[in-house]
C-alpha cells in the first residue's frame, strides 16, 4: 500500500510539474516587467535632487533614503536610518539637527574612530561586527540601567540586528558607540525591531527569496513572523503569531503588547504578551513604521502607503529618485484603538512615506527612496477628508 500511495505521489508530481514551472515562469515575467516599468511611473514625482518648497511642503536635500527617524533624548534633532536596500551596503546612521537643518554621519561602514574597537557588550556572546553596513528600521530606548539603546537591523553582509549606545559627547553632541550584535537566520528577511526592557523583538517580512516572496503577497501566504531575543534564551519566533508581510513594530512595554503593522494584510496587529495571543485586528493600508508620538502618550504614529504591492514593487528598482507612490501618516491610539489621519500626500511631491516623527506642530518624513527629508504641518492634505 505504501509503494502505490508513493507512485502516485510521484505521479501527481510528473502531472503537476509543467503547470508549476508557467506558473513561476508568468510571476516571474510578471515581476521583471513590473520592475522594469518604474522608470515610467516615476517620472510622474519630482527628481531626487529637486530640493525646491512646494507650499507648506519643504525638504532637505542630501540624505539618502532616511527609512526610519527617532527624537534625540533632549529634541534637538533626529536619527537617520539611511537606507541603503536590502542587500546593499552604504547606509549609515546620521543625526539631523532640527534648529540649523543640517545632517552629519554618527556611523557607517568606513567610521575610523573607537566605534570599529568596540567590544560586545549588550548583544549575543560571539557576534562580531559586520564590515558593512545597510541599515532598516531602528528603536531607540533606554535599558534599565538607563543607558540610551539604538537598535538597528542591518542587512549587509549578513541580517542582523545591531546594538549601539547614545550618548553625550564631551563637548555635548550625541555620539554613538556599537556594543553587540545578534545574528538572524540564514533565510529570512528582517525589517523592523522594537525594544522589550530584557532584549527586543524583530519583525520578519519574508524569506530572501524573490520569488517566494513576490509569490506569498500575491496570494496572501504567511511567509512572516515576529521573533523576539533575550540573553537567556536567545532569538526565537513567536508560536502563532505568522501573517503576511509584516513591517513597523512598536512595543508596550507597561502595556505587554506589541503593535504589528501587517503591510500585506492591510492591517494593525495588537498581540497581548501575557496571554500571547491576538487581541485586536485594525484596518490598516499597507502600514509600514511606526514610532511613539512623544507630544502624546499612548499614541503612535503610522506611516501607511495608499498605493499597491506593484507601485511598491516599481519603486524598489529606482532607489535614488522620489517614489511618487501616495500615502498617510495616522495617528493611532494604543488606548481606545480609535485612529485618524494627521498628513495626506499624493505622492508627486514626495511619495512612499514610511515614518513619521511630529515636534510641536511639524511632521518630518522619511521614505525607502530619494534623498531628501520631509517637512510638513500637522493636517496637511486632510482638509477634504
Amino acid at each position: 500500500m505504501q509503494m502505490i500511495n508513493l507512485e502516485r505521489k510521484k505521479a501527481m508530481q510528473i502531472f503537476f510539474r509543467p503547470a508549476i514551472c508557467i506558473c513561476r515562469l508568468l510571476i516571474s515575467i510578471c515581476a521583471i516587467l513590473l520592475l522594469g516599468a518604474c522608470a515610467q511611473d516615476n517620472k510622474l514625482g519630482h527628481a531626487a535632487d529637486d530640493c525646491e518648497s512646494f507650499g507648506e511642503l519643504r525638504v532637505v536635500c542630501g540624505v539618502q533614503a532616511p527609512e526610519d527617524l527617532a527624537l534625540l533624548p533632549d529634541a534637538s534633532g533626529l536619527l537617520l536610518s539611511e537606507y541603503g536596500g536590502m542587500q546593499g551596503s552604504g547606509g549609515r546612521i546620521s543625526l539631523f539637527d532640527i534648529d540649523s537643518e543640517t545632517v552629519h554621519v554618527l556611523y557607517d561602514a568606513d567610521s575610523a574612530n573607537d566605534l570599529k574597537l568596540a567590544q560586545n557588550a549588550w548583544g549575543e556572546l560571539g557576534c562580531e561586527q559586520a564590515g558593512e553596513f545597510s541599515p532598516h528600521g531602528f528603536d531607540l530606548a533606554r535599558r534599565p540601567g538607563g543607558r540610551w539603546q539604538l537598535l538597528v537591523v542591518n542587512h549587509a553582509e549578513r541580517e542582523s540586528i545591531e546594538f549601539f549606545e547614545l550618548y553625550p559627547g564631551a563637548a555635548g553632541d550625541w555620539q554613538l558607540a556599537w556594543r553587540g550584535c545578534v545574528l538572524a537566520p540564514g533565510n529570512v528577511a528582517l525589517n523592523d525591531v522594537a525594544a522589550t526592557g530584557s532584549g527586543f523583538v524583530v519583525s520578519q517580512m519574508s524569506s530572501k527569496s524573490r520569488f517566494k516572496t513576490l509569490w506569498s503577497f500575491m496570494l496572501g501566504r504567511d511567509n512572516s513572523k515576529l521573533w523576539r531575543w533575550t540573553l537567556e534564551r536567545g532569538l526565537d519566533a513567536i508560536d502563532g503569531l505568522d501573517g503576511v508581510g509584516f513591517n513597523g513594530v512598536a512595543s508596550d512595554n507597561a502595556g505587554k503588547r506589541f503593535f504589528i503593522n501587517a503591510w500585506g494584510e492591510g492591517k494593525l496587529l495588537v498581540y497581548d504578551r501575557i496571554s500571547k495571543k491576538l487581541t485586536h485586528e485594525v484596518a490598516l493600508p499597507h502600514g509600514d513604521n511606526s514610532t511613539w508620538d512623544a507630544a502624546s502618550p499612548g499614541k503612535l504614529l503610522v506611516a501607511s502607503q495608499r498605493g499597491s504591492l506593484f507601485s511598491m514593487a516599481r519603486c524598489v528598482s529606482k532607489h535614488n529618485t522620489n517614489c511618487a507612490t501616495p500615502f498617510d501618516i495616522t495617528e493611532f491610539d494604543t488606548r481606545d484603538m480609535q485612529h485618524k489621519i494627521l498628513f495626506r500626500s499624493d505622492g508627486q511631491y514626495f511619495g512612499g512615506g514610511t515614518t513619521a516623527v511630529r515636534v510641536k506642530d511639524t511632521l518630518y518624513i522619511g521614505s525607502f527612496t530619494g534623498q531628501r527629508l520631509l517637512i510638513a504641518p500637522v493636517g496637511y492634505g486632510t482638509q477634504s477628508l
